[in-house]
């Protein structure tokens, strides 16, 4: 990272140093956290795709003074609602890389989609909530109320509820992934013990 130190103490605000005028060098809006930027842009016409991809030549040309190199395979372009045949690409030396358009990525654990809609990212959830279930079940024949309280506030309940408010479902069928996975949790214990019910682990409609 252009020479700053990997694992120190003072490194993170060393980077920080270096990246800390980008905002500066272009007209879209822009966020940065860690190491990842982002920058964005309303595209109505062709102008705004233009000024759109001039923002993408100052990143080159700021990357390029600093000597702190974007990794072009990590970039991606996602077209959120609109249809005008759009095409972006990044400088790496002296040659123009297209930029590959995605349909959605993961970002700090949370799905976006070009539809924003949280399909994908319910049933990421869902899954990955079957799948500490099949583990659980696995390790323990038996389970009291209290341990399956403590394994589905620890295990479970975190991962579905995490940064709901950017993706909290609306979808019917979004909300019947999510009612599903927790009807197959109270199955799962109701195998052994009666009571998940009177437990309170909250519901999703």
């Amino acid at each position: 990272m252009s020479g700053v130190p990997q694992g120190s103490i003072i490194g993170p605000l060393l980077f920080l140093l270096c990246v800390n005028d980008l905002p500066d060098w272009i007209r879209n809006e822009l966020k940065i956290f860690a190491d990842d930027t982002k920058f964005w842009s309303r595209i109505k016409t062709v102008a705004d795709s233009t000024i759109l991809q001039q923002g993408l030549n100052s990143v080159c040309c700021w990357s390029d003074k600093w000597q702190l190199r974007f990794n072009v395979k990590k970039c991606k372009l996602m077209h959120i609602e609109h249809s005008l045949p759009t095409d972006y690409y990044t400088m790496e030396g002296t040659q123009k890389v297209p930029l590959k358009t995605v349909q959605e990525k993961t970002d700090l654990g949370v799905v976006t989609r070009s539809d924003l809609k949280p399909t994908s990212q319910c049933n990421k959830l869902a899954a990955a909530a079957r799948r500490i279930i099949a583990m659980v079940r696995r390790h323990f024949r038996k389970l009291d109320a209290e341990d399956f309280l403590l394994i589905y506030k620890t295990y479970i309940k975190p991962r579905l509820e995490f940064c709901i408010q950017s993706w909290s479902p609306y979808l019917h069928k979004d909300i019947e992934t999510l009612k599903k996975s927790k009807e197959q949790q109270q199955d799962w214990y109701l195998s052994y013990e009666n009571s998940v019910i009177k437990s309170g682990c909250g519901n999703w409609n």
